[in-house]
């Protein structure tokens, strides 16, 4: 695996990732019957103010860049189909006259 790829596919873990942390602790704390805001300011304290205010813009991103780069990882490492065999004929070119003269001597073999 060349190293554009390499790169590629480790990003694409980190972004898919941190995009989809933010909403698996959402739902996490949603199923436990929080509020929305509540549940938003409890996992966002401490984060600077424009990640906090911009995290429903920024982990889709996350996640639409990382499954990007999955996919043209996939598609880099699909199997490539088979060429087909080059088919060459070969056909002997046979003279006239030679094709008459072995039917001549088939014919004096049957006739002794």
């Amino acid at each position: 695996m060349d190293k554009r790829f390499k790169w590629r596919i480790q990003l694409a873990a980190i972004l898919t990732a941190i995009g989809s942390l933010y909403y698996l602790i959402f739902l996490f704390y949603l199923s436990g019957g929080a509020p929305i805001e509540r549940i938003h300011s409890k996992i966002t304290d401490g984060w600077p103010d424009i990640l906090a205010d911009n995290v429903p813009l920024i982990s889709p991103a996350f996640l639409v860049f990382g499954l990007l780069l999955w996919y043209s990882y996939y598609l880099k490492n699909l199997p490539k189909p088979q060429a087909e065999p080059e088919y060459k004929f070969e056909f002997n070119k046979v003279n006239a006259s030679e094709q008459a003269g072995k039917k001549i001597k088939i014919q004096e073999a049957e006739k002794e």
